[in-house]
């Protein structure tokens, strides 16, 4: 089925039912995009819409075993939710149920691209019950991983949460593993920008006791102003969102996956309730994309390949360090 639709993809691990639903439709939306941009609510809609469409018809040709569950959650945008957007920074997550004691997580923050550059400054909105003033957007999606994470966890251990750069032809995600430099500024500036904030909420606050949200975020932009063109550049840990998805679906069950995070035991159900309403795709209902994409689908491929030598040589200087497990693999696609 996905050689049918995308038969010059490359492949550094023998596609298994899973990998190959989630790369078509992860291509099928990238051919979309293609020819009718889409903008960054509709792109993560869409994908997920597609992951949703698109798995059915692979359930049906292969046996269960070979096509574990995909779990989904959307981040609501709106919400004021300790597991909204607003709150965690997060766009949507994916978790892959590899058995019913593993199963890999990821976290994904989608933004439009420019080339290889990711502009990643936006002020996410203040969460009084929380405790939060408005803040940066990257520092609220950096608390959020190390919470999931729990114990003593540092930037470099945030390897599974990305921005995600999508392009006409492409999608790469950048982890906030590569982003130490660029965090640790934001940090720096966020103990001198908070005591300023609290002071022009309280001006603007008065005798009433009462400020309205869009104000409290206005002034904390206002302060912000010099991190507006900040960005994230695609460097050597950047991979593409249809190989990094390849690797959680396909990388055998006694191995760990590039660029997820491994959970285990109760540790999944912990990771559902910290990242909202998730809910098995293979139930949800949405329209697949459309048939008429064939020769925006070559090019999309073509532009995927591209990074494929790259990230051939990191997965095998990563499996060259480590000891590589058998295990049976599911019939090929």
């Amino acid at each position: 089925m996905l050689k049918s639709r995308a038969a010059d993809l490359h492949h550094i691990i023998e596609p298994t039912p899973l990998s190959g639903a989630l790369q078509l439709a992860a291509i099928e939306i990238q051919a979309i995009h293609s020819q009718t941009p889409l903008g960054e609510e509709d792109f993560t809609a869409s994908l997920l819409g597609s992951f949703a469409a698109t798995i059915p018809w692979f359930e049906h040709v292969f046996e269960p075993e070979f096509m574990p569950p995909l779990d989904w959650a959307k981040y609501s945008k709106g919400s004021t939710d300790p597991r909204g957007e607003g709150s965690t920074g997060a766009d949507f997550a994916l978790l892959i149920h590899i058995s019913e004691q593993y199963a890999r997580a990821a976290i994904f923050q989608a933004k439009p691209c420019e080339g290889d550059i990711v502009k990643v400054h936006r002020i996410s909105p203040g969460r009084g019950k929380e405790g939060k003033l408005p803040q940066p957007q990257i520092l609220r999606l950096v608390e959020h991983g190390l919470d999931v994470m729990g114990e003593k966890r540092i930037i470099s251990d945030l390897s599974w949460i990305y921005y995600c750069g999508y392009a006409s032809l492409s999608s790469f995600c950048i982890p906030l593993s590569s982003l130490n430099a660029l965090i640790a500024e934001y940090r720096k500036a966020d103990l001198q920008i908070q005591p300023q904030l609290k002071k022009s909420i309280a001006e603007l606050t008065g005798d009433s006791g009462e400020i309205l949200s869009s104000k409290t975020k206005e002034a904390a932009r206002k302060l912000w102003s010099a991190f507006n063109a900040k960005a994230a550049r695609k460097n050597e840990e950047t991979v593409e969102l249809v190989h990094l998805l390849a690797d959680g679906a396909a990388t055998p069950p006694k191995q760990e996956a590039r660029g997820w995070l491994p959970l285990r035991g109760n540790s999944i159900s912990e990771f559902i309730e910290k990242t909202s309403g998730v809910m098995p795709v293979f139930q949800a209902k949405a329209s697949g994309p459309s048939p008429d994409t064939g020769l925006a689908m070559d090019v999309v491929v073509a532009e995927i390949n591209k990074s494929f030598e790259s990230h051939k040589a990191r997965t095998e200087l990563l499996s060259g360090a480590s000891q590589c497990i058998d295990t049976p693999r599911p019939p090929r696609m």
